[in-house]
């Protein structure tokens, strides 16, 4: 790839790339130069949310929104392995997190896959911010428990006993 660089004619290809040496060496000159082709390819969507789209097909056939999401996804995880631009992976993962549909994916398989494991990898890296974020747990309409999340805990994971407040039929958990 280093010795014929054209063929990563997509912003999706050259997402894939900057992940794969950016993963093996953080400071990959290469890495990092298809991280900042990257970071310049974003578009602005809405108020503080980027998102990136690509010609062509994804390696599942993804294309229109479903290759957005993953596009968003891959670009995003790539910057964060650079570690230079925090502001824009935090913008590509407030897109991710707003063009989920109702029920919580992403539209395909793939996806949602992919949205996952941005957001997984992000919470895991600073930002530039302290953060403290209140999670409230709500069970068919009614909060059940609220849980700050911080720096100190946010490794931790939390869980929430709801077989007594569940009923026979549909229940809804919802996260806010």
């Amino acid at each position: 790839m280093r010795s014929h660089p054209e063929e990563l004619s997509t912003t999706y290809a050259k997402a894939l790339a900057a992940i794969a040496f950016l993963d093996r060496d953080r400071n990959d000159a290469f890495g990092r130069e298809l991280a900042l082709r990257l970071k310049n390819a974003a578009r602005a969507d809405g108020p503080d949310m980027i998102r990136w789209t690509s010609a062509g097909y994804s390696v599942t056939y993804s294309h229109d929104s479903g290759m957005d999401v993953e596009c968003t996804a891959l670009a995003t995880m790539a910057l964060l392995k650079d570690g230079q631009w925090p502001q824009s992976v935090k913008q590509g993962l407030t897109w991710i997190s707003n063009h989920k549909f109702a029920d919580g994916t992403e539209g395909s398989t793939q996806a949602t896959i992919l949205a996952m494991r941005s957001l997984l990898q992000a919470t895991d890296t600073p930002l530039g911010q302290d953060f403290d974020s209140a999670i409230t747990v709500r069970l068919n309409g009614e909060a059940v428990e609220t849980f700050h999340v911080n720096r100190d805990n946010s490794d931790v994971m939390k869980q929430i006993d709801l077989t007594r407040r569940t009923h026979p039929g549909t229940n809804r958990i919802e996260l806010r």
